[in-house]
């Protein structure tokens, strides 16, 4: 069975209570937003006029402390940095899949990971980059260098995400319109139980599953190395 493994130096910066989530029988579709309209004006009404009520979360802060440990106090969180997008420009949809991770993204300003999963069969390891890790970022080309002590999940020595200088998913492990299975995952930060990060997973397959009501997850053991 897959695990979730937590080494010592991300969970000294920080990574406490992650979580991470496998998700079946998908079917991307652009055609089936419609079916998140009503969540989407309802996350829109509250981002406009309540942002402090997710914001000021100790939460959401807690990705900014995270940051500072790694060294980068001036980087904005992705979940807030997407919070502020949708704030500006309004909500930008591209497919049933994506908006429904965006809007629990938002709802606990936590930056989500979400991959293509029908590859990933090895445990998946967070930990601190030892400088000779590599990853390819979304749409894009070419390989980047991981700076060395940034933080990063990967399984079998197949970099998922870095979160650090950068904060990019890998373009080879994208969801597509031929993505069947997901993996869903959590970091948080030493202010998020497991509950809340939970909670953001289970709000993100709650909307997936309007579309899709034949889905199956489950929840992957979590392990302190």
């Amino acid at each position: 069975m897959i695990k979730l493994v937590v080494h010592k130096d991300a969970y000294e910066l920080g990574i406490r209570n992650p979580i991470a989530c496998l998700i079946k029988n998908i079917a991307v579709a652009p055609e089936l937003c419609h079916t998140l309209t009503e969540d989407v004006q309802d996350m829109m009404n509250f981002v406009q006029k309540y942002p402090e009520r997710i914001l000021a979360r100790a939460e959401v802060q807690g990705f900014s402390t995270l940051l500072k440990k790694l060294g980068y106090p001036d980087q904005t969180p992705a979940g807030k940095r997407l919070f502020e997008s949708f704030q500006r420009r309004g909500f930008k949809s591209y497919n049933n899949i994506v908006d429904s991770y965006n809007v629990a993204s938002v709802l606990f300003g936590s930056g989500l990971g979400l991959h293509d999963a029908v590859n990933i069969i090895d445990d998946i390891h967070i930990y601190c980059a030892e400088g000779n890790e590599s990853i390819k970022p979304l749409f894009t080309e070419n390989s980047q260098e991981i700076t060395k002590g940034d933080l990063i999940y990967a399984f079998g020595g197949n970099a998922l995400a870095w979160l650090g200088k950068k904060d990019v998913d890998s373009e080879d492990y994208k969801v597509t319109y031929d993505t069947r299975h997901l993996l869903l995952i959590a970091l948080g930060n030493e202010n998020t139980s497991v509950e809340y990060n939970r909670d953001a997973c289970l709000t993100a397959i709650r909307l997936m599953r309007k579309s899709c009501p034949k889905i199956y997850s489950r929840f992957i053991q979590t392990i302190v190395k």
